[in-house]
């Protein structure tokens, strides 16, 4: 198991009985009730009036036979970083007469009485936590969709069971806390002796430890994350020359814009004046396709956005994230004698839906847009040839004639 794989919840809004989706959508009880299937003559609804956690519907199970009720849940796909772990299912169930609950965690294509499942003693009047056996699913870097899930609560003198906050998410996740690894090296071997050899639970020591520290322990890796990446890593030396006062920070992946994680992307444009942009959007034609992380990059490396935005360079800079080839941008101030007028032009054969020359381009502008100095105007021309222009760094050499 990977120290970068978080620990988190790998079940949908839907199968995890959530009232709000990731995207601030409310799931509808009638979604979850079509997700998790009840053995007939059972029947399963979603109970309003009773929960054990308010951002979660709760689901009411009625057995209207003295035998044991079995719910399911069926053909559940896990991502790639997580399968080929070891994984485990946990619930919440409410009962009124206490009973026992069996709980499979197991194959689609096998019946789930192949495994050996956990069982607990449900205490009445109260909520019990039940969980799993431990299996993987898939191979590793291979998503899997086959993961079910099996609960067969024992036969209650009501009828009824509530269950609710189902949680597919990595076993053993003492086993890496950083808090924990620790704790191991110092702890008496006496201690460590009878946390092994303990059974339900098993490592109750280790889990204490883990649960009072797993948010220090993610910032103990994110720190671990932060640090300096040696030579072989950076793929070059020059940002670890010894000259330089910063070169440690140059070449971790908190300060570095090509080494820098994602998640830390938003962070980072705080400090080069911009908010990151996920693409460049044309109020004519609609999302101009970029690749979004090395358009975020490009963002944080130029500052044509932020800090630098308002200047030549900067204009030039964007115009080029939507041209093809050489990407040759001529900007020009002052156009036709118009202090706040700024002329682009480029090759007709470079830019976005550009025909012939005298096109203006909306892809050009709304990237030139956000780099606009406050209170200046943008006018697009393609043109066929960039001759030889004074005063420009790119189209101001002595010898490169005219760019076709």
């Amino acid at each position: 198991m990977s120290l970068k794989l978080p620990q988190r919840n790998l079940l949908p809004a839907i199968s995890a009985m959530r009232r709000i989706d990731n995207s601030g959508i409310e799931v509808s009880p009638q979604s979850i009730e079509q997700k998790w299937v009840v053995d007939s003559p059972s029947t399963a609804k979603i109970d309003e009036t009773k929960f054990w956690r308010y951002d979660r519907y709760s689901l009411k199970i009625t057995n209207v036979t003295p035998q044991p009720t079995i719910a399911r849940l069926t053909e559940e796909g896990i991502p790639s970083p997580y399968a080929g772990q070891p994984l485990v299912f946990s619930a919440m169930l409410y009962v009124d007469d206490a009973t026992t609950a069996s709980c499979y965690l197991h194959n689609d294509y096998i019946p789930y009485t192949s495994v050996t499942p956990n069982t607990q003693e449900l205490v009445a009047g109260s909520w019990n936590a039940v969980y799993s056996n431990e299996n993987t699913f898939g191979h590793i870097s291979i998503a899997s969709t086959d993961v079910s899930v099996t609960l067969v609560i024992g036969a209650t003198q009501s009828k009824v069971a509530w269950l609710t906050t189902p949680c597919l998410t990595l076993s053993r996740p003492e086993d890496f806390n950083q808090i924990t690894l620790n704790a191991r090296r110092f702890l008496p071997d006496i201690i460590r002796d009878v946390d092994s050899e303990s059974s339900n639970p098993t490592r109750p020591i280790a889990k204490m430890l883990h649960s009072m520290s797993a948010d220090m322990s993610r910032l103990i890796e994110m720190y671990l994350d932060m640090q300096p990446l040696s030579a072989e890593e950076v793929g070059h030396a020059g940002a670890l020359q010894e000259t330089n006062p910063y070169k440690d920070l140059s070449a971790g992946t908190l300060f570095s814009v090509d080494n820098m994680l994602p998640e830390y992307i938003e962070y980072a444009g705080m400090f080069v004046g911009t908010r990151v942009k996920d693409n460049i959007y044309d109020g004519a034609t609609g999302i101009y396709d970029t690749d979004t992380f090395d358009f975020a990059r490009w963002q944080l490396r130029t500052k044509a956005y932020g800090h630098n935005s308002g200047s030549r360079g900067a204009v030039k800079e964007a115009v080029k994230t939507v041209l093809t080839d050489r990407k040759a941008v001529l900007v020009t101030p002052n156009l036709n004698g118009n202090e706040f007028t700024i002329g682009i032009k480029t090759l007709t054969d470079e830019t976005p839906t550009a025909q012939v020359a005298g096109d203006s381009s909306s892809e050009v502008l709304a990237a030139a847009e956000p780099a606009r100095p406050a209170g200046f105007t943008f006018v697009h021309q393609t043109v066929d040839n960039i001759p030889f222009v004074l005063d420009d760094t790119d189209f101001g050499v002595f010898d490169l004639g005219a760019i076709e």
